[in-house]
């Protein structure tokens, strides 16, 4: 069980992340949402398919997938209300909930034929309730899809960061940016259901990304890749796009 302090923390740390996604103006869909939504494709999902999306912040994946299926159901989860408010405005006809996906919420099991989680559970120290979860508010047959940095070797890394301009003032150590490895992934796959089907489809970077602040990812080339993804801890994490299967 997850406590309401741990939920009360996750939503303090991610704080700041919140702020970046309010200071940003609309954009163009991201490379990796458009990776996400063709595999959403080959689902072949009636076109009125249901999904909601974790962490949805300002609702800038909604959006792509209105655009891309303007029948379909949508719902989008976030802590903030702030957030809420503005993804309300920008994605019309789309319902938005208050909550956490640590907390269990039983009003939302088995409803939807698709849940997206996008860069939300390398938020998590343990991410096993938010997998948990997600796949218990999936319809039996459904799948939840989450694009996620990991470690194809068997090594996971918790981070605790500061910006040094906020660490001056008080010393605000802030979760978020883990590394969970597949290994780890697949056994809380096999925890929470044994039959689930687990696919990893990796995600490339077809352009370069410039620098523009530490808390957003760039590019640089590492070996045989040219844009290979780099954060301001300097890591350099997999970038991967994890499908598992819910059991019809």
């Amino acid at each position: 069980m997850v406590a309401m302090a741990d939920i009360a923390d996750y939503g303090e740390n991610s704080r700041l992340g919140d702020e970046v996604y309010l200071g940003e103006p609309p954009a163009p869909p991201k490379e990796y949402y458009k990776a996400v939504v063709g595999i959403i494709e080959s689902f072949c999902l009636d076109p009125a398919f249901s999904l909601l999306d974790v962490g949805c912040a300002t609702g800038s994946f909604l959006a792509t997938i209105n655009g891309r299926w303007p029948r379909a159901r949508m719902t989008g989860m976030d802590i903030h209300s702030d957030l809420l408010e503005r993804a309300a405005a920008s994605v019309a006809g789309a319902d938005f909930i208050t909550g956490s996906v640590l907390a269990a919420d039983p009003a939302l099991r088995d409803r939807f034929d698709v849940v997206t989680m996008m860069g939300v559970v390398s938020i998590f120290d343990d991410p096993t309730p938010a997998i948990a979860n997600a796949l218990s508010y999936t319809k039996p047959g459904g799948r939840v899809v989450i694009f996620t940095q990991t470690n194809d070797l068997p090594v996971d890394v918790l981070v605790r960061f500061a910006l040094v301009e906020e660490s001056e003032r008080d010393k605000s150590w802030r979760t978020g940016l883990n590394v969970h490895s597949i290994a780890t992934f697949e056994r809380i796959r096999e925890a929470v259901d044994p039959r689930a089907k687990s696919l990893w489809v990796d995600f490339v970077m077809p352009f370069p990304l410039d620098y523009k602040a530490p808390l957003r990812a760039w590019t640089t080339r590492v070996g045989d890749d040219p844009h290979a993804h780099i954060n301001g801890l300097r890591m350099v994490p997999l970038m991967k796009i994890w499908v598992i299967e819910r059991p019809s």
